[in-house]
């Protein structure tokens, strides 16, 4: 009978640490998804922030919002006038204009404002659309000067872009 209960004790000690080796593989593939899970969302963070580098560096390039002189396009410029030319035209999808920006600027929101006296005086949505679920995404911001070419004054200005999945 003593031999028995030892052969009891052996086969308990040896259930017990297959269980524990279980344990410890389980709670090893648990860490390492996590550990993916979490990579793969900073991941798509960084994507959206170039995304969103991306749109507002082709917003702030369209020869339709650009400042001229003489005819000349000016880099970092944008015409007050042709931005809310723009803003109204996209707005009211006015030719289909929704629809033939979103190959460009996709699910975002394009905003751009003007600053005088460390005070925002005009917000201007270029372009809004977002057909997600996704209602929130963090803003880029892509400072450009605003001209006014009537009254000839030049406003610094930020374009707010956020990127919706």
């Amino acid at each position: 009978m003593n031999i028995s209960k030892k052969g009891q004790i052996q086969s308990g000690e040896t259930v017990t640490v297959v269980i524990i080796l279980i344990i410890l593989i389980v709670l090893g593939i648990v860490y390492a998804a996590n550990s993916k899970i979490a990579g793969l969302q900073k991941d798509n963070e960084k994507q959206k922030e170039i995304d969103g580098m991306k749109i507002a560096v082709l917003a702030a390039g369209m020869d339709e919002l650009k400042c001229s002189v003489y005819s000349a396009k000016v880099s970092t410029c944008l015409d007050l006038y042709r931005l809310s030319a723009f803003s109204e035209t996209v707005s009211q999808n006015l030719y289909s204009s929704k629809e033939y920006y979103f190959n460009t600027f996709r699910n975002s929101k394009i905003e751009v404002n003007i600053i005088v006296n460390d005070t925002y005086v005009e917000n201007i949505v270029l372009y809004d659309f977002n057909n997600s679920e996704n209602k929130s995404s963090s803003p880029i911001f892509f400072p450009l000067t605003v001209s006014d070419p009537v009254s000839k004054i030049n406003y610094f200005s930020i374009m707010e872009v956020r990127t919706y999945n």
